[in-house]
């Protein structure tokens, strides 16, 4: 079966299909955010808007930075607060708090007909004192300062193996997968 994942972001495609298999099909479509901290509103909202573009099994997720010292913020927003303040930025800001722990919080969202199924994963960690890893690893977002806990390294400094036993999206990704193979819906 086909199932295709709306997302203009070939390295999430990329990681999702290592999991998911040759099944997934990129759609690479530009979604709107709705301006929330919650990524399960986002990605509901987001669904909806990909089932206009198209019918079929459908994929979606989103993927939020929760900073504790920053009370959760920027959530889900973490993508306009990088395009603000830039990786570097939020680096800085940190140093003055005690804290730099943070949550990466991962929703894959599923939509067959009717049913949606949401599955979320976190991972905690730490917010590096400055950017590390190479662009050409195909890093985005806050891969290049964020590390989880149980590493010593950045998602950025990852392969895709190492990055899958860590990260939120692999974590949510592996749900999906579970849920998919016991409908019988992957060979």
């Amino acid at each position: 079966m086909r199932i295709y994942f709306a997302t203009s972001n070939v390295g999430k495609f990329a990681e999702a299909r290592a999991i998911i298999g040759k099944g997934l099909v990129q759609k690479a479509i530009d979604l709107d955010e709705i301006q929330d901290m919650d990524v399960d509103k986002v990605i509901v909202h987001k669904i909806r808007q990909a089932r206009e573009s198209f019918d079929g099994p459908l994929v979606v997720d989103d993927t939020g930075l929760y900073i504790e010292a920053l009370n959760g913020f920027p959530g889900a927003l973490i993508k306009p607060m990088l395009l603000s303040v830039g990786k570097e930025g939020i680096c800085r800001l940190l140093d003055r708090y005690k804290s730099r722990r943070a949550q990466a919080r991962t929703a894959v969202a599923y939509l067959e007909g009717k049913r949606l199924k949401v599955f979320s994963s976190s991972v905690n960690g730490t917010i590096v004192d400055k950017p590390r890893g190479k662009h050409r690893r195909k890093g985005f977002g806050f891969e290049f300062i964020f590390m989880p806990d149980g590493s010593r390294k950045v998602f950025a400094e990852m392969n895709i193996e190492e990055k899958g036993r860590f990260a939120a999206r692999a974590k949510s990704f592996m749900k999906l997968k579970a849920y998919l193979l016991k409908k019988k819906a992957l060979t």
